[in-house]
């Protein structure tokens, strides 16, 4: 959707003019690409719709008679879209990369919140030092903190 802009002149604010949509009936050729973006590059529909110069909801609609209007069987256009061997062990490669990268992600996360707790506790330290109160218990769990840590290790 295209925002409004301001005229630098006079202050107006009006909508730029859009792209015009292809608003003709779509070919076959069209339905093998909407069907091979969504289905094998995995594109959302916003950027199909962009590709194929058709409205988003437009896009939608054909994607959803294309893939049997929601029946399971029955009277809806069919078009399959098959990964050679190669193609398939790429997309479980990057599968599998990206089930790396997630657990990477929670590792740094609970590092993260690691780090935090030593960062408090040393903080609590600081503050009750310097207002000379029994610091025991601060370092009980922060002995707790650094066991946890090293059984990680």
């Amino acid at each position: 959707m295209c925002k409004p802009v301001k005229c630098p002149q006079c202050g107006h604010e009006f909508s730029p003019e859009k792209e015009a949509f292809n608003t003709s009936p779509w070919t076959p050729e069209e339905d093998e690409q909407l069907l091979r973006m969504y289905q094998k590059e995995r594109m959302r529909i916003v950027e199909i719709a962009e590709e194929l110069n058709r409205s988003q909801d437009a896009t939608r609609n054909r994607l959803y008679l294309l893939r049997d209007g929601g029946k399971s069987k029955g009277g809806g256009i069919t078009a399959s879209v098959q990964l050679s061997a190669k193609e398939f062990d790429e997309m479980r490669a990057a599968r599998t990369e990206v089930k790396q990268a997630r657990k990477a992600v929670e590792q740094v996360k609970a590092t993260e919140r690691e780090l935090a707790a030593f960062y408090a506790v040393g903080k609590q330290l600081l503050a009750a030092r310097a207002n000379k109160r029994v610091i025991a218990p601060l370092f009980e769990e922060l002995e707790k903190l650094v066991n946890a840590y090293s059984e990680k290790i």
